[in-house]
């Protein structure tokens, strides 16, 4: 009783509407899979902007922290902060080691004595693949570059007492050598 229920209803309109809908249904499917998963990046595949901050930046962003705080320390001081870096980022990749001992021969084939064991450690890098299936060794972490020296040139900079506090300051700050901070004035 209930099937011919059932096939009076797929034989009328809303029979059709469910097959058209149902098709449709299909076809959005089909084309999902062709188009991929990531179909909707408006970035470009090779970018190499994995890094939060560029090292310009860093060095832009300390420059800044170095000049609030020295505004702080010299209220209505007019200052100036250059700081030198002594590379780019260092990446630091994930590998993995395996090490080989044995006992070493001498040129007839004979074994050497126990002390004289050869050791081999061969290092390599553990490579993924991303979504796009591209190898790429496993970065771990990255290391913002050492800072070569800093430069600051502030009001009353010539002053001796000045000097002391602000490389105190900004060696302090940067965890740094106060060796590495000049200080002077403005002309």
């Amino acid at each position: 009783m209930e099937t011919i229920k059932i096939k009076e209803l797929m034989n009328g309109k809303f029979g059709k509407i469910i097959i058209v809908m149902g098709s449709i249904g299909i076809l959005l499917i089909m084309l999902s899979s062709f188009l991929g998963p990531n179909s909707d990046k408006t970035e470009p595949e090779n970018n190499n902007s994995e890094v939060a901050v560029s090292v310009k930046e860093y060095s832009q962003q300390l420059e800044m922290q170095i000049v609030k705080i020295i505004k702080k320390m010299l209220p209505g001081s007019d200052v100036s902060v250059m700081i030198t870096l002594n590379s780019g980022v260092e990446y630091v990749y994930a590998t993995e080691s395996r090490s080989d001992s044995s006992q070493a021969q001498d040129k007839s084939g004979d074994q050497l004595q126990k002390n004289e064991l050869s050791d081999s450690v061969e290092e390599s890098y553990i490579i993924i693949t991303d979504e796009n299936g591209n190898e790429k060794a496993l970065k771990i972490s990255e290391r913002m570059p050492k800072i070569r020296g800093v430069v600051v040139v502030c009001t009353n900079g010539n002053s001796e007492n000045i000097q002391e506090k602000v490389k105190k300051a900004v060696s302090t700050a940067l965890d740094i050598n106060s060796n590495k901070v000049f200080v002077t004035g403005r002309n």
